[in-house]
């Protein structure tokens, strides 16, 4: 491991676009953390150090990504960018792709890479085509793999800045490894839970709708954005397209085409990175509640034309699965079939929607229930001990924005959250918009 800490020091990262500050190497890690002998994987890593080339041993502050599945070497300038020039002086910003993505062997199923999703069917092909090394693409894994870039840069404790899905990874390491973290910012924070249908988390996403409209920004639209989401999303499971519109240039009504349930989600996961389409989203909600679609199609196509689904090098959906699949327990055994893990994914978000302002059908949109089922190694799995060594507080700032629908758990004023003032959404403390 010292062999890659000096390579590290030593090598260029021109060939990925970065400047002379930086510094680029490859960490060799095993493929499976469980068995060492089972074969290896070389994990792309690039430091950024403002000091003196010459310091051997700075601190280090370790930026992880978001995702699951995007790479953090190339959202390098953006996490230089988002810290200032004062904590970059006094320690090293290390980045590392995670298993599976960027330039540390990403994952490609190219069918369901070009749309960015995936049916159970075609995950189950995805899935098929990887083989079984895909199962160990797991949080769980890349803990492991950044407890051994720490140990290869011999550094006693680090720092960790992360984002997203990157929140939820800092925490689990700091679970496994409490000694060897110094402190903690996370930015859209995911809470650390197995249940994908965790009431307390699906009800944070009807907080952020309430949120759109606080202080009164929806009175003259809408009394009650939440039971406007809840109806739209009941009556697309029941059958889209809905409402008459006038068609361009004809004058003429037609039936506006609004996709499922799932389209709701992608819409309000759209404004998280768009003030103008979130400023919209309740007065097209109000509308389509009452039966009028047209303003709900608008912003859909809009959200739908600025979605530009990033290469296997920027995100890799295969990894996103592999990840979001398996860390979960979900409500089926290891041997159940495609159909019985469908039934039981049903089953459970009925159970969950009762006592939720809206329908199953948002329930199953705002998780990969159906999805998940056809990766082969999703299944229920035994809790996970949350338990840390005594006397192990780590300082933690979390960072949230008020009406961030991808990670809301935090926002809003939730106990050790600091709302964003400049960015209300997702990822509150990045300064331009990038794809999720």
């Amino acid at each position: 491991m010292s062999a890659t800490a000096l390579e590290l020091a030593h090598r260029s990262c021109a060939d990925r676009g970065l400047g002379r500050r930086w510094q680029c190497g490859r960490l060799r890690v095993a493929l499976d953390p469980r068995s060492p002998l089972g074969g290896s994987l070389n994990l792309a890593v690039a430091r950024y150090r403002l000091g003196s080339a010459r310091a051997r041993h700075r601190p280090i502050l370790l930026a992880l990504p978001g995702g699951p599945g995007q790479s953090a070497l190339a959202l390098a300038q953006q996490f230089r960018s988002n810290l200032p020039p004062r904590a970059l002086r006094s320690a090293d910003l290390v980045v590392m792709d995670p298993r599976g993505t960027g330039a540390s062997g990403a994952l490609d199923c190219p069918t369901i890479q070009r749309v960015g999703s995936a049916s159970a069917l075609s995950l189950a092909d995805c899935a098929r085509s990887l083989g079984p090394r895909a199962r160990l693409y797991s949080t769980s894994a890349t803990v492991a793999d950044i407890e051994a870039l720490r140990r290869a840069l011999a550094a006693p404790r680090i720092s960790i800045y992360a984002i997203s899905y990157g929140t939820y990874v800092a925490q689990r390491y700091a679970l496994a490894h409490p000694h060897q973290v110094d402190r903690l910012l996370l930015d859209s924070a995911i809470p650390l839970s197995t249940d994908p249908t965790d009431p307390t988390i699906l009800s944070s996403n009807a907080r952020a709708l309430q949120a759109l409209c606080g202080g009164g920004h929806c009175q003259t639209v809408t009394t009650d954005v939440v039971s406007d989401f809840g109806r739209v999303a009941t009556r697309l499971r029941h059958g889209p397209p809905f409402g008459p519109t006038i068609t361009p240039g004809s004058g003429h009504p037609s039936a506006t085409q609004v996709a499922g349930p799932g389209s709701l989600e992608s819409l309000l996961l759209a404004g998280d990175y768009d003030p103008t389409l979130r400023a919209a989203t309740p007065a097209a909600l109000h509308a389509g509640a009452r039966g009028d679609a047209s303003l709900l199609a608008k912003l859909q196509a809009t959200a739908q034309a600025d979605e530009l689904v990033p290469g296997v090098h920027s995100l890799s959906v295969a990894a996103y699965y592999a990840a979001s699949c398996q860390d979960p327990s979900l409500p089926w055994s290891a041997t159940d079939p495609l159909a019985a893990r469908q039934l039981h994914a049903r089953a459970l978000a009925d159970g969950v929607a009762a006592g939720l302002p809206f329908d199953s059908s948002v329930v199953l949109s705002f998780t990969n229930l159906l999805t998940c089922a056809g990766w082969p190694w999703a299944h229920r799995r035994p809790a996970r001990s949350a338990r840390r060594g005594r006397g192990q507080a780590i300082p933690t700032l979390v960072v949230s924005g008020s009406q961030d629908t991808i990670s809301p758990a935090c926002g809003g004023g939730a106990p050790g959250a600091l709302p964003s003032r400049g960015a209300p959404a997702h990822r509150a403390l990045q300064r331009t918009r990038r794809p999720r």
